[in-house]
């Protein structure tokens, strides 16, 4: 739960440049979450050293899978 929680942080403080449109391409900040999630994850998850990489691509593809399926389960409750 701490690195679901930590991870993101830096997501949603990029997520800011969005109000600002000319400063949205700063936007790409963001990505530093994938970084903080991949250092952390041997720390906080005690995942071994040998497979983060695996571990980090896997949520990665969870999550988007996650998203996607949360998105068509919305999308078929809020037709009109």
């Amino acid at each position: 739960m701490k690195l679901a929680v930590h991870a993101p942080t830096a997501a949603w403080l990029a997520g800011v440049f969005a109000i600002v449109p000319p400063l949205a391409i700063l936007g790409i900040l963001g990505l530093y979450s994938l970084y903080i999630f991949y250092k952390g994850a041997p720390v906080v998850a005690q995942v071994p050293r040998d497979k983060v990489m695996v571990f980090t691509i896997a949520v990665i593809v969870v999550g988007i899978l996650v998203n996607i399926l949360v998105g068509l389960v919305a999308a078929t409750f809020l037709r009109f």
